[in-house]
């Protein structure tokens, strides 16, 4: 029996992975990697760290090169503890990154065949929904932000694990599911792991009334089980909650990349949106959607016609029962929280106390797309059992292609709409033409493919055989709009070394830190015979920005991650009037822009930048007096602010006088680093006065402090910076890091494995 449930998943989960090699062509049989914005801004410094401290037996827990340093296992971006990050101790660091993608998008597919194997459905339809999810115009799009993928791989099997134990309760399924649920938050994404556990509630109340106990009882060990799992990261991120900056998000930043409602027409018309030639969204259409932002979240949220089709055949076929409404009116509720700022719902979410530090309702997208794909594969599944159904789905793929063509025309013969869109976004005349040849493409290609499974649908009536085709015909039309969606780009770019990085210089064991004020590169009107991937990546490497020094050792004062201290959640020009008090020499700007108190040190004629580096930037380390000593402004400021209990005084260590030397007050005495370890700082310092030791490194909770090996109060300078009190002297202060609930949380995650393992293990002798 065991072999014949083998060859019953062989040839689907090879189908699949084939189809996933087939999508991803370019990348998996090239040596290009994957370069699209977070790609290379964060997720490429961040992973070459992790790879870096571990290969050398070492916890990465301390992130020195973005905002003064920030966690980095609390900063669930990083996904420190993710178990694909093993990937980057036995290949390079693109390859790893490039595999871990492919891999996911592969379990995505998987994922979703099993559960509608669960849930009923034959082969065709469920090889169907696997297609439409894992290789829609979404998540392809989301290769940018690869721990997205690897969440979004995850959410198919926890419903099918989810559904396994609740009503069949198999204590290998609460292990699947417990860990799937923890792999969507080692993954670093908390709102779909939020999302995840509420719905997993939900589950229960589709249980006929006589089991409803019984599942309410499962549901609540499993949701238990998955958040236990993940306490080694959920327990430190919640640690550091009320110190980041992602506690500062306004209503207007978390709304911001909600799905305007005309994405919702790309479902199933196609990539409207796309510039084909720079395979990323027109940036006036992506302004227009979300003025905020100059890019969009993805590019492309395209399905099929042919998914509609085939949603709407199961919903006008199958019996209406209490729990098909119920599941109707979920996804409903998550489509409305998916549109975000186009709806009162969202703003109403954000005052709950954890959904507040959620942001971009766009991320809920998954769930509308495993929703859109069960409910196309059942229509599949329909069409193959009842005559009824393939009536129906007759109908509606007429009507549905009727509708497409119509619009092709209408847009061929008059230029509307996009003459009407072209306006509303204000796009130039190339940018028009390209979306008016977008809609006549787009809408004549889907009105085709409909039109085609219209035929298969008529012929079906006397060669049933004819329905094999369907699933078919999704996966490749779905190829044939993602394949090129992605951005790739040569190692050679990738690792070139910026040219303006040769002038940074910074004193023995400290890395230069730099405050990058250059945005998006603009892209010209015609790149010659560089591709868009590659000048982006190139300029954003030159830029200096986010992320990408880390990868030659420089440092970001800015922050870009989303745990770096809150008192750095300040403009640009706030940024740069704080940056040489707070021990950032140099800043790089773009040319006509101007640095007060700082001079140029080199340009890049080419992408027009200077690099500035300030006249009197205070040292990484030194001594101020200690009548600078004052109260902090208010309690509540203490308490979001200073380190250690009770409260600590804020130091006011502000510039000295004009005419006077603040970078080192000789008469303070000297400070000189023996160790400057990302974990763990020592330095010497000979005070000539009682005076306060201040390190230009952020503070934030699980910084401890020593003075002479006795243990000493950590202070909070100039908002940011760690301070220590010295009295006059020569003595050694010792700074080390250890993140906040990792011990805890790791010592539950462990026992709570063990204890899943061992109930699978005596449950399947018993």
């Amino acid at each position: 029996m065991r072999g014949a449930r083998t060859r019953h998943w062989l040839r689907p989960a090879l189908l699949l992975f084939l189809l996933t090699l087939v999508v991803f062509a370019r990348a998996a049989f090239s040596t290009e990697a994957f370069s699209a914005r977070d790609v290379q801004r964060s997720y490429y410094p961040l992973k070459m760290y992790w790879a870096e401290r571990v290969s050398h037996l070492e916890l990465p827990q301390w992130f020195p090169y973005d905002g003064m340093g920030q966690p980095y296992i609390s900063a669930l971006v990083s996904a420190a503890l993710h178990p694909l990050n093993l990937l980057y101790l036995v290949l390079p660091l693109e390859s790893a990154l490039k595999w871990g993608l492919l891999l996911s998008y592969f379990a995505a597919a998987l994922g979703v065949f099993g559960l509608a194997r669960r849930l009923g459905l034959m082969q065709a339809g469920a090889f169907t929904a696997a297609s439409l999810y894992a290789f829609s115009g979404y998540l392809i799009s989301l290769s940018n932000n690869p721990h997205y993928v690897h969440a979004a791989a995850a959410l198919p099997f926890v419903f099918w694990a989810t559904h396994a134990y609740l009503f069949d309760g198999r204590a290998a399924a609460l292990l699947g599911a417990a860990v799937s649920l923890a792999w969507v938050a080692l993954a670093g994404d908390p709102q779909n792991f939020f999302v995840a556990q509420a719905l997993v509630a939900a589950m229960c109340f589709i249980a006929p009334p006589p089991q409803r106990g019984a599942t309410l009882v499962r549901a609540g060990v499993l949701l238990a089980s998955g958040a236990a799992l993940a306490a080694a990261q959920i327990v430190p991120a919640l640690a550091v909650r009320e110190h980041i900056a992602a506690q500062n998000y306004s209503l207007d930043t978390a709304l911001s990349w909600s799905a305007h409602p005309l994405r919702v027409v790309e479902f199933f018309t196609g990539p409207l949106w796309l510039d084909a030639s720079a395979q990323r969204m027109l940036p006036g259409i992506a302004t227009a959607f979300d003025a905020a932002h100059e890019a969009a979240w993805v590019d492309s949220q395209h399905l099929t016609p042919l998914a509609l089709i085939l949603a709407l055949t199961a919903m006008s076929v199958a019996s209406f029962r209490a729990r098909t409404g119920g599941w109707l009116a979920g996804w409903l509720f998550l489509f409305v929280l998916w549109l975000g700022r186009f709806t009162p719902i969202a703003g109403l979410f954000h005052a709950l106390p954890l959904w507040g530090s959620f942001r971009y309702p766009e991320k809920l997208t998954p769930w509308l797309l495993l929703g859109l794909s069960l409910a196309a594969g059942a229509g599949l599944h329909h069409l193959a059992l009842e005559a009824h159904a393939r009536r129906r789905a007759l109908q509606w793929s007429v009507l549905v292609t009727a509708s497409l063509l119509f619009g092709a025309l209408l847009e061929t013969a008059l230029h509307w709409p996009s003459t009407a869109l072209a306006q509303w976004a204000s796009l130039g005349s190339l940018a028009s033409e390209q979306l008016h040849a977008n809609i006549v493409q787009h809408l004549g290609t889907s009105a085709a493919v409909s039109g085609l499974l219209a035929a298969l649908l008529y012929l079906a009536r006397t060669r049933p055989q004819a329905l094999s085709g369907i699933a078919a015909l999704v996966a490749v039309h779905l190829v044939a709009q993602g394949a090129g969606l992605y951005w790739l780009t040569g190692l050679e770019t990738l690792e070139t070394k910026p040219e303006l990085l040769s002038h940074l210089t910074a004193p023995p064991k400290v890395h230069p830190r730099v405050l990058s004020r250059v945005g998006t590169a603009a892209v010209p009107d015609a790149l010659g015979a560089v591709s868009l991937p590659t000048f982006m990546a190139y300029t954003t490497a030159e830029s200096l920005r986010p992320l990408t020094p880390t990868r030659w050792g420089v440092e970001s004062m800015s922050s870009y991650l989303p745990a770096a201290h809150r008192a750095l959640d300040k403009s640009e020009e706030a940024l740069q009037a704080f940056a040489p008090l707070w021990g950032t020499e140099y800043v790089l700007t773009r040319e006509g822009q101007t640095v007060d108190s700082a001079q140029v040190v080199a340009r890049s004629a080419e992408l027009k930048l200077s690099l500035w580096k300030f006249e009197h930037a205070r040292p990484r380390a030194y001594l101020s007096l200690a009548a600078a000593l004052r109260p902090p402004l208010s309690a509540a400021s203490a308490q979001a602010l200073m380190l250690g209990s009770p409260p600590l005084s804020q130091i006011d260590a502000a510039p000295a006088p004009a005419n006077t030397d603040i970078t080192a007050p000789v008469s303070l005495g000297t400070v000189v680093f023996e160790q400057y370890a990302p974990e763990h700082v020592v330095l010497w310092v000979e005070a000539a006065v009682d005076s306060y030791l201040v390190l230009n490194d952020a503070a934030h909770p699980g910084w401890e402090a020593t003075v002479d090996n006795q243990k000493a109060p950590l202070l909070l300078a100039n908002e940011v910076a760690r301070a220590v009190a010295v009295p006059a002297g020569k003595h050694r202060v010792a700074m080390h890091y250890a993140t906040p609930g990792l011990q805890f949380g790791a010592l539950v995650s462990l026992v709570t494995l063990l204890a899943l393992v061992a109930f699978a293990v005596w449950n399947r002798t018993a």
